[in-house]
């Protein structure tokens, strides 16, 4: 198995194959690739965040500034967060993408 690992520089996208479906509670993760789950509100805003563009660091950066509060404070329990998201296979690593790219 792969290193799933996350750290700050990483940029993450969404697994293609997976949709979140909104819910009163947060969201239900829908999937061709992983069976059905369920996330709460803050795990389907951090998945929100992972658009392929941003680095983790930059998802930190909004979700603190979201909670009002510093970046270190909330910093190891996304990387906890995004770690699981990627172990799952709802997200992926940007640099995987293009490596198995086509030429």
């Amino acid at each position: 198995m792969q290193n799933v690992e996350v750290n700050l520089d990483a940029v993450l996208v969404r697994n293609v194959n997976t949709k979140i479906r909104e819910e009163s509670f947060g969201g239900i993760v829908v999937s061709r690739d992983n069976p059905t789950m369920c996330l709460n509100e803050s795990a389907v805003f951090l998945f929100d965040l992972c658009d392929g563009k941003r680095s983790v660091k930059d998802v930190v950066v909004s979700t603190a500034k979201k909670l009002g509060v510093e970046p270190d404070r909330v910093a190891s329990k996304i990387l906890t967060a995004l770690t699981w998201m990627r172990h799952v296979g709802i997200l992926k690593s940007k640099d995987d993408i293009s490596k198995t790219a086509p030429c």
